[in-house]
């Protein structure tokens, strides 16, 4: 029961309505009764340290934007008593907060004994602020969903209290948002420590002033010389300069902008949408740029389709953000909102259709935030509205003119008299007109739109991942024109009105032709030069959507689409696909580094130009990169480019550029991993023969200068041999044991003058050394433990060994790791705080210190088959493991450092090995999120494994078994599943 007497909230709303600052409300008014009943418990209790049960219940509210929300609760904040601390912050700022103490106390603990920081630091929230007030409460990142029960239970566990308001009631936060399960418990929590508040009314306030301010305060729709003059007239006609605007953590954001007039510390803002909202930005950038510009000019704003569900959450949480911070936001659009956003509304509202039962259909269910803002965006166009007040929105320009124009909604009658129903097939079979117009990239214009796979250019279906490839596709060799397996046509049938059929295409790989003694082929024309590229779309005869039983299956495919992505123009964009994307998949931190840029050029693509079998390796990946995933047409193309390289690589005589060699078989050794990893027929050990050529290739004579490049790559293939044998394959470790036979010696890259310039500073460079001598440790400490593993794994194929001898040979080898670490680790590594090298520094300790983790996780579960059935001995130190590995990797996410394809490797082992459900969640949710690393869909293929892993390990529990019976590496034999390199 509270008192009677009034509480400064109270008091404070009772003055403003007598004002007239505020009207008289139903809603608003019960609530801050309740306010006050909360405000009355905190101002009763003690001022020494609380407890749950002194603690009184807060409060969750949820409404329709615009009912006083926000407003209440900031009145309630402000009129606290003096001595109950407080924190009022919306809620994207205050987990970039959490973010940032996350990755200080990651970065701080140079052992790995460290505990969970997440209830540490919602501990310290609390002694900060006993009361904690959010506005904007909406969960929609996965890394946040899956701390947040740690976080707040620790928080209030002390005795903290939560107000917070949101769009949202609490049984959608995060819905429809991946293994939201596991999200669930929080919601519980949540609903249990805060009295859930629905606040009535749909009036929105906000927009009462602007109605009433005229036409100074409302939304415009100008052309484009509106929104210079608009700009023109903010910056005086001056010229604006790039700032720099810190975010957090030591990044920066660079910007184009000028002070304002009447205060230099605020910038009037210019970008494009592009740049804002298409480039890697979250929203910590967004909070740094909002805090710091008073006006945010955004140009370029569009019509959004559904895979830019991502643009439209940056948005979104710029809108936001903007809002929150007062900032104005000019926007200029080449569509009105309702444009903007109709074809995401669409498609919400077919899906909350289909939800109801309202609409039967099946469709590819989402996750993540990408599902959670698809589940908001479609009140997205009031939203805009309701924020007016503080931005002005300069909309419906004329769209540039353009050849091609496939964003219009609207077509002219003449092309819809042209219309046929003899379009793509994907059209066909859905029911529609297909416009017969296709785009650089061959998909009609409605394929286009709906952003769908278009069969117009398709004339056969390529089967990923599919045993069903063997008996599709045959060998093609010298002869340039498919081979058919046998002389009878294929059957056409036809099954629940959907046109199947099976066509005899081509199949290369190395080992299915006796490449030795196949002439190498003669070269094709150069192709035009790389900055002359020259996108026309195919012409109609060249690939024909008619089909005909009566045809042969061979003249049915035109030669032009068997040699697809061979082509002149298609060679020329290969390169610049290598550079910008398959580059950052097969070495990342060679990109991150720019060890592979030599002269401002990439050091494999100017070797390429002297090298033909390495631009045909080139070539090959590249296409490979894309048919794997979206472009199955160009697999065909792969194939090819890849037999040659093949071909004039077993050709080749020994006076070739050692240099260039290598190079060629890093890049064949990756295509062949990752072709491995396909249930193919053909022999799936391909990958090993490279790695005995570069074995020899990286014996480098003394005296020898090596390039930055290859030095690097030759320890990069020593870590690829290593986890191939830890992931228990026999045919690895050709290269780590003649890097174990040689002295354990590889060339090793010098330090760029940009490096030495930055390690400058006493004792920089003597830390830098000893961090760099320590991650290549790590490297020797993986090779020779992949040859114990593979020792011990044939050891126990061929003759018994004792259970004391196993568990004798892994206490030895782990004393040997432990010592060898203790003695390498830097001492000063935590004394670099504030030191500008920190950055190169401390991301090299961590990646050395993640991968021994890595190691030692291995070391204790998985060196041979059913290891953990012998005893549970590091069970308590393999739990600290597995904490770090999915710690790490959580914070390299804050960075958006989702390109690491190593950081699979480990978050598959401890998701695997791991006792505890929520962190087998967080690899999985993680894995999810990185599916784009790696060539062909590789990290979707851990992720795959891991969560057949779980499933294996819950069954073996519910039988009265235990998790310990499934070793990850027989079942993944037993289900024919081929892991050389996780990631890769």
């Amino acid at each position: 029961m509270r008192s009677s007497a009034t509480t400064p909230l109270e008091s404070a709303y009772h003055a403003l309505l007598k004002r007239g600052r505020l009207s008289q409300n139903v809603s608003q008014a019960a609530l801050i009764t309740r306010l006050s009943t909360v405000q009355d418990g905190l101002s009763t209790s003690t001022t020494g340290p609380t407890t749950t049960a002194s603690a009184p219940t807060g409060l969750y509210i949820h409404g329709s934007v615009g009912t006083g929300k926000s407003y209440l609760a900031s009145l309630f904040t402000s009129t606290l008593p003096s001595h109950v601390s407080r924190r009022r912050a919306h809620f994207h700022e205050f987990m970039l907060d959490v973010h940032s103490r996350l990755h200080v106390a990651r970065s701080s603990s140079s052992r790995y004994g460290s505990v969970d920081p997440l209830p540490v630091i919602g501990r310290q929230i609390h002694d900060e602020s006993r009361v904690l007030c959010f506005d904007e409460f909406q969960v929609t990142d996965i890394a946040d969903a899956m701390i947040l029960q740690r976080l707040m239970g620790a928080f209030w566990a002390a005795g903290g209290v939560m107000v917070a308001t949101s769009n949202r009631e609490p049984d959608k936060l995060y819905e429809d948002g991946l293994n939201r399960e596991l999200f669930l418990p929080f919601i519980a929590m949540l609903k249990y420590r805060c009295e859930t508040w629905a606040l009535g009314g749909t009036q929105d306030y906000r927009l009462l002033g602007r109605e009433d301010a005229g036409e100074n305060q409302k939304v415009f729709f100008t052309d484009a010389e509106e929104f210079q003059q608009s700009l023109s007239a903010a910056t005086n006609g001056q010229k604006m300069e790039s700032y720099e605007i810190p975010v957090m953590m030591g990044r920066k954001m660079i910007v184009t902008a000028m002070p304002t007039d009447n205060d230099e510390s605020k910038l009037i803002v210019f970008s494009t949408f592009a740049q804002l909202c298409e480039a890697k930005l979250g929203a910590a950038d967004y909070h740094a740029l909002c805090r710091k510009a008073k006006t945010i000019y955004l140009d370029g704003l569009r019509r959004f389709r559904l895979s830019e569900l991502d643009f439209v959450r940056r948005f979104i949480t710029l809108i936001d953000l903007a809002y929150e911070s007062g900032t104005r936001v000019v926007i200029s659009s080449s569509a009105t909102i309702d444009e903007a956003f109709a074809e995401i509304v669409e498609n919400e509202r077919q899906r909350l259709m289909r939800k109801s039962g309202g609409l039967k259909m099946s469709v590819k269910k989402g996750g993540g935030s990408s599902s959670i803002i698809s589940s908001s965006v479609i009140n997205f166009s009031s939203k805009i509205e309701h924020v007016a007040v503080s931005f002005l929105i300069l909309a419906q320009l004329k769209p540039p003119t353009r050849v091609q124009n496939n964003d219009s909604m609207e077509t002219s009658q003449a092309t819809i008299a042209q219309r046929s129903y003899t379009g793509c097939r994907t059209c066909r079979q859905r029911k529609v007109k297909c416009d017969e117009n296709r785009d650089d990239i061959g998909r009609c214009g409605s394929c286009s739109r709906l952003n769908r796979q278009c069969d117009w250019t398709r004339e056969w279906k390529f089967i990923d991942s599919s045993r069903a490839v063997g008996k599709q596709y045959v060998i093609l060799g010298k002869n340039p024109h498919p081979v058919v397996r046998n002389d009878k046509h294929l059957r056409t049938t036809t099954s629940t009105g959907q046109l199947t059929r099976s066509r005899p295409l081509m199949f290369v790989n190395s080992s299915s032709v006796d490449l030795a003694a196949t002439i190498v082929p003669a070269e094709p024309q150069s192709p035009k030069s790389v900055g002359k590229l020259n996108f026309r779309p195919i012409s109609d005869s060249a690939s024909s959507s008619e089909d005909s039983d009566t045809q042969s299956i061979v003249s049915r495919v035109p030669s032009d689409m068997m040699n697809y992505g061979t082509r002149s123009r298609d060679n020329a964009i290969h390169p610049l696909l290598f550079d910008k994307i398959v580059c950052r998949k097969i070495m990342p931190m060679a990109v991150r580094f720019k060890l592979n840029i030599e002269d401002d050029e990439n050091v494999l693509l100017s070797s390429a130009k002297k090298f033909v079998p390495l631009r045909h390796a080139i070539c090959a990946i590249t296409l490979l990169n894309s048919g794997m995933k979206n472009r199955p047409e160009l697999i065909a193309g792969s194939f090819q480019h890849y037999d040659r390289a093949i071909t004039a690589c077993r050709s080749m005589p020994d006076s070739y550029n050692c240099e260039a060699v290598f190079f060629l078989h890093f890049i064949l050794l990756m295509y062949d991993i990752a072709c491995a990893s396909q249930r193919w027929p053909e022999d799936r050990g391909s990958w090993s023969i490279h790695l005995r050529k570069l074995a020899c290739l990286a014996r480098v004579p003394a005296g020898t200068t090596v390039g930055r490049l290859q030095a690097y790559l030759s320890w990069y293939v020593l870590l690829l041999d290593a986890q191939a044998g830890l992931a228990g394959n026999p045919e690895a470790g050709h290269y780590t044991r003649a890097f174990l036979d040689n002295g354990r010696s590889l060339p090793v890259w010098p330090i760029s003058q940009s490096q030495r310039q930055v390690l400058s500073t006493p004792g920089a460079m003597e830390i830098f050394l000893q961090t760099h001598k320590l991650s290549l440790i790590t490297f020797e400490m993986f090779a020779e433990q992949s040859q114990a593993s593979l020792k011990l794994r044939s050891m126990l194929k061929d003759r018994h060994v004792g259970l004391e001898e196993r568990q004798q040979f892994i206490q030895d080898l782990k004393t040997r790791r432990e010592e060898l670490w203790q003695a390498n680790c830097p001492s000063d590594i935590d004394n670099l705080d504030g030191m500008d090298e920190l950055g190169i520094i401390r991301g090299t300790y961590n990646f050395a210190r993640l991968q021994y983790s890595i190691l030692q996780l291995h070391l204790h579960t998985s060196m041979y088959p059913y290891q953990r059935l012998d005893g549970d001995a590091f069970a308590e130190e393999d739990a600290r493991h597995c904490t770090y590995i999915i710690e790490t990797v959580r914070q390299s996410f804050v960075f958006n450092d989702k390109e690491n394809h190593h950081l699979a490797s480990g978050l598959f082992l401890a998701g695997a090995a791991t006792r505890l459900p929520h962190e087998k969640a967080a690899a999985l949710i993680m894995l999810k999120e990185m599916e784009h690393a790696g060539l062909s869909g590789a990290v979707a293929r851990v992720r795959n494994l891991l969560e057949l892993v779980v499933r294996e390990q819950a069954k073996k529990e519910i039988t009265g078994g235990k998790a310990d019976e499934v070793d990850w590496i027989e079942l993944s034999k037993e289900h024919g599943l081929k892991n050389v390199v996780f990631g890769m």
